[in-house]
């Protein structure tokens, strides 16, 4: 009896504890979908998606949370580009740029993509 307690309390745990990757995903913005409801973002993706560079493939947006605060980060896995990976609250302001003194490089840790090109080429 008491081996099968100790099987369906590890059975509950596991299953309790499995998350979908959209749970992850905080935000504070109080919109349901970051990419189609808030028009600065928006106007962003088009702006990288009508990019005529062989780099795009590269580049993307994720979103963390910094400071308790819904953020997008627009960084790029590029391998021979040396750029500022700029990171953006709700409205659309820049906070800072990642590994400047207020952002630490470790946001990129835990970060989740919302958006990349067709051809993305980051793994």
């Amino acid at each position: 009896m008491k081996k099968n307690i100790l099987v369906l309390t590890l059975l509950l745990l596991t299953i309790s504890s499995c998350k979908d990757d959209d749970d992850n995903l905080s935000n504070s913005c109080q919109v349901s979908n970051p990419i189609e409801d808030l028009d600065w973002l928006k106007e962003k993706i088009e702006e990288l998606a009508q990019t005529d560079s062989e780099l795009l493939k590269y580049f993307y947006i994720s979103q963390n949370t910094y400071m308790g605060k819904t953020v997008f980060i627009f960084p790029n896995c590029c391998p021979t580009c040396n750029t500022v990976v700029p990171v953006y609250d709700c409205e659309g302001n820049p906070i800072g740029f990642v590994g400047d003194d207020t952002i630490s490089i470790n946001i990129l840790n835990n970060d989740t993509i919302i958006w990349n090109p067709e051809n993305f080429s980051c793994n």
